[in-house]
C-alpha cells in the first residue's frame, strides 16, 4: 500500500477532544503497548499526535501510520491517567472508521470481516460446528438448541470454535444445569455478535448482525441474555442499544454477574474445596468500559480453600493482557509481549492460578504460559482459567 495524502475526518465533539490533548504524556505509564515498544509512535500520546496531523492533512496515511493507529488494545488505560480525561477511545475508533472509509485497513481485518459476512463466525468455520465444544458433555445440549426460556446463553465466537476455550461454555453449562436454570442458546443459529466489526472500524458492516441477533432473542421470549466473553458483554450492552436506538427489551449479564446472583440466592452449592492462591486479572472490557468489579471477586471469595490475592494493579488501573482490540489478530507478536508482561505480575503474587472472566484474556495468556514452558522461563507453572471454570471446579 503506497502512502495516501489525505484528511480523515471526525465529528466536531472528538476534533475539539484531540485539541484537548496537551501532550503531558501521563498517558505512557499505563499504555501495555508502550511498555512493551519503548516508542513514542506506539503509545496514546503519540497516536494522538499522528490523528491530529491526519485531521489537518500534515500527514501521508502510510502503512505505518496505519500499523500504529491499528496498534493499540483499546483497553482505555490512558484514559484513566489522562489529567484532561480526553475520550481517546473514541477518537481512536472513530479514526479507525475513516481508515476502513479510506480502504486502507490491515488486510487481515479484510478476512475476518468476510468470514462474518459469509459464515457469520471469525473463523470461516460451518454455523454447524458452533455446538462443537458439547462434545462429550452429558445431557443433549441440542435440547437447549432455540427453545424459549427466561435465560439465554449467548457462547460466542472464540469459545464456540477453539477447543482451548471449550472449557468456558462446557462450565457454563453446568454451573446453569447445576442451579436449575431455565436457559436457551442458538447453537449453529448463533451469529457472531459483531463486535470484531465495531473495533475493527466499519460499525456500518454489523448493523444486519445486531438486528438479527436482537430479533432472535427476542422471539425466544427472552429475560436475560448472559454471556461469558467480555467482549461479546461489552458490546451488547453498549453497542447494540446505540445501533437499534432503542432498549434491547431484556437485560445484558456478564457471566460473573449471573454468578453472584446465583450465589445470593443459595443456588450453587460449592461442595468441593479449593486449594492455594489464586489471583484475578481485570479484563478491560467488563472493567474499564463497563465497570465490572466487584462480582467476579464476590465468586471467588465464596470458593472455600482458595486464598485471592491481588495484583500490583487492579480493578480502574489494572494493566491489559493485550488480547483486545483486535490486536493478537493484527499484531500476535506485539499481543504475545504484552501479555508476557502481565504474566510477571501474575508471578510476583505467587498465584498458583490466574482467573479472569474473557476468553480473549485466557487466550492470550495462556498462549503467553506456554511459550515460556517452552522457553523454560517459568519459575514455577501458573494455570489459566475461566471464572466459570473455577466455580464449575468447586460444584
Amino acid at each position: 500500500m503506497v502512502g495516501i495524502q489525505m484528511t480523515i475526518r471526525l465529528p466536531k465533539e472528538l476534533e475539539t477532544e484531540a485539541y484537548r490533548c496537551f501532550r503531558c504524556g501521563f498517558c505512557r505509564s499505563q499504555c501495555p503497548v508502550f511498555r512493551a515498544k519503548q516508542n513514542e509512535s506506539w503509545n496514546t500520546r503519540g497516536r494522538m499526535i499522528l490523528v491530529k496531523a491526519l485531521m489537518e492533512g500534515n500527514l501521508t496515511l502510510s502503512p505505518q501510520i496505519v500499523e500504529r493507529l491499528y496498534g493499540c488494545s483499546l483497553c482505555k488505560a490512558c484514559e484513566t491517567t489522562c489529567p484532561a480525561v480526553v475520550q481517546t477511545y473514541e477518537i481512536f475508533k472513530k479514526t479507525r472508521n475513516e481508515i476502513y472509509r479510506l480502504g486502507l485497513w490491515p488486510i487481515i481485518l479484510t478476512d475476518i470481516s468476510a468470514s462474518i459476512d459469509n459464515q457469520k463466525n471469525i473463523y470461516a468455520m460451518p454455523s454447524d460446528d458452533r455446538t462443537i465444544w458439547a462434545m462429550g458433555m452429558e445431557g443433549n445440549i441440542n435440547l437447549k438448541v432455540g427453545k424459549k426460556a427466561k435465560v439465554a446463553y449467548f457462547v460466542g465466537c472464540a469459545s464456540s470454535f477453539m477447543g482451548r476455550l471449550e472449557g468456558i461454555p462446557q462450565s457454563m453449562i453446568r454451573i446453569m444445569n447445576h442451579a436449575g436454570v431455565d436457559f436457551t442458546i442458538l447453537g449453529p443459529e448463533e451469529w457472531c455478535c459483531g463486535e470484531p466489526l465495531f473495533l475493527a472500524g466499519a460499525p456500518q458492516l454489523a448493523e444486519e448482525i445486531v438486528r438479527y441477533n436482537v430479533k432472535t432473542f427476542r422471539e425466544l421470549g427472552i429475560e436475560t441474555l448472559v454471556a461469558s466473553c467480555a467482549g461479546c458483554y461489552r458490546v451488547w450492552r453498549q453497542e447494540y442499544p446505540a445501533v437499534i436506538r432503542e432498549d434491547l427489551g431484556f437485560e445484558v449479564l456478564h457471566s460473573s454477574e449471573l454468578l453472584a446472583q446465583l450465589m445470593d440466592a443459595d443456588k450453587l452449592k460449592l461442595n468441593k474445596r479449593g486449594k492455594g492462591v489464586v489471583t484475578y486479572h481485570d479484563p478491560c472490557e467488563i472493567g474499564r468500559h463497563c465497570g465490572i468489579y466487584e462480582a467476579p471477586r464476590k465468586v471467588l471469595e465464596n470458593i472455600s480453600g482458595i486464598r485471592l490475592v491481588e495484583l500490583h494493579k487492579t480493578k480502574g488501573d489494572g494493566r491489559c493482557c493485550g488480547g483486545g482490540g483486535l490486536l493478537k489478530a493484527i499484531n500476535p507478536s506485539l499481543a504475545l509481549e504484552i501479555a508476557s508482561q502481565k504474566l510477571d505480575e501474575v508471578t510476583a503474587t505467587g498465584a498458583k492460578i490466574a482467573v479472569s472472566g474473557c476468553a480473549a484474556c485466557k487466550l492470550n495468556l495462556s498462549d503467553a504460559i506456554r511459550e515460556r514452558e517452552a522457553n523454560k522461563l517459568n519459575i514455577f507453572s501458573v494455570e489459566m482459567l475461566d471464572i466459570t471454570e473455577m466455580v464449575a471446579k468447586a460444584l
